[in-house]
């Protein structure tokens, strides 16, 4: 074994040191940028991804880590944008601003190129991306149709769109549209015939069962949906797996209460934290006998299923956290994979100093 490999097992051990929490990683990542290693940040961001997959903490890491790469590239391109209205240009912004993470500004680059470039395909392809993405994060059938609607869009205005026609190809065998799959394959091996992965998708869709072909899209898209939620779901249930973190602290009051107390001893102005299960049903309890846990539960239960459906509704993903700021105090709603979680605080607490604490709480606290 040479010195290189010596210090690569040594990095991964203490990258490993790095990976306890969502928190811990992420601010390894920043230091290694700071330290201008961004080999070791994107290590440390990749895997810490993979571990902590809704930490938000973690990803606006990996979209900061993203945005050190693609600097240069976007400042190139933005001076670009400005001499000049090119479709193209435009279109590669978007593109990066998508790869960091900025969806609000690669909507807003790809709205202005559609306006003025209507027929260019870019835009549309970006948009589809962005949807795809956001697919793959929540699971929402509303996005997966989306993006089937813009890759489609960008296939009309250029019938050899590669990149929206083998998206299009993977997501239509994925929920099991065979003929619609077989049609996107084909296009591409008009333009393409011996493009191996077009090949493959065909070969896959047309093994797909021919039955159920009535299905329109939207039933197709949203039963696919549901069983990746299911799945999504469905670990840490195995005697042998460990269990996430949402599931074991909704199988152990102790350590639930545990992490509620966490919240008393470092909130200023905390009255009450409390733990639900979807149902509404109390997982765990941390505040004054008065207020009845029970009464409180049913209580908040409505308002986290309101706060769930406006946020779905204003598109916005699925609820993560609420916070409701009123003369009586806060009143803050965390959704944590399958438990949720609710946190009221007097009018003396400020908001600044809860929302720190209240990120080191989801960040780190619930993932010990």
């Amino acid at each position: 074994m040479g010195l290189l490999d010596v210090f690569r097992r040594k990095s991964r051990r203490n990258h490993e040191a790095a990976l306890v929490s969502p928190l811990a990683a992420a601010t390894a990542v920043r230091e290694q940028i700071q330290a201008g290693d961004l080999e070791q940040a994107l290590d440390i961001a990749e895997r810490g991804l993979e571990r902590f997959p809704h930490s938000e903490a973690m990803q606006a890491a990996y979209r900061l880590l993203k945005r050190e790469g693609l600097a240069d590239e976007i400042a190139e391109l933005r001076r670009k944008c400005e001499r000049e209205d090119d479709p193209a240009a435009l279109t590669r912004l978007a593109a990066a601003y998508r790869d960091v993470g900025e969806y609000d500004k690669a909507l807003e680059l790809c709205r202005r190129a559609i306006e003025r470039f209507p027929e260019h395909d870019g835009p549309w392809y970006v948009l589809g991306r962005i949807r795809l993405d956001r697919f793959r994060e929540e699971w929402l059938a509303r996005d997966a149709l989306l993006a089937i609607e813009y890759y489609e869009q960008a296939f009309d205005r250029n019938r050899t769109s590669y990149r929206a026609l083998i998206d299009l190809a993977e997501l239509y065998t994925k929920i099991g549209a065979r003929r619609k799959a077989i049609r996107r394959c084909e296009a591409i091996l008009e333009f393409a015939p011996e493009d191996e992965r077009a090949l493959a998708l065909l070969q896959k869709a047309m093994t797909l069962p021919a039955r159920g072909e009535r299905l329109d899209l939207e039933q197709r898209v949203r039963r696919f949906a549901e069983r990746q939620r299911h799945k999504a779901n469905r670990r840490g249930r195995r005697a042998d797996e460990a269990p996430p973190p949402d599931l074991a602290l909704l199988r152990d009051p102790d350590l639930l209460y545990d992490r509620l107390h966490w919240l008393r001893e470092h909130l200023e102005g905390f009255e009450a934290a409390i733990g639900l299960g979807g149902d509404g049903s109390v997982r765990g309890y941390c505040g004054p006998p008065s207020l009845q846990p029970a009464e409180l539960a049913r209580s908040l239960h409505p308002i986290f299923e309101a706060a769930f459906t406006c946020s779905l509704r204003m598109d916005m993903g699925r609820l993560r956290t609420a916070v409701f700021e009123a003369d009586s105090g806060l009143c803050v709603l965390v959704q944590f994979g399958e438990l949720r979680l609710a946190l009221l605080c007097s009018p003396e607490a400020r908001l600044d100093r809860t929302e720190a604490a209240l990120e080191r709480w989801i960040e780190h606290e619930l993932y010990r």
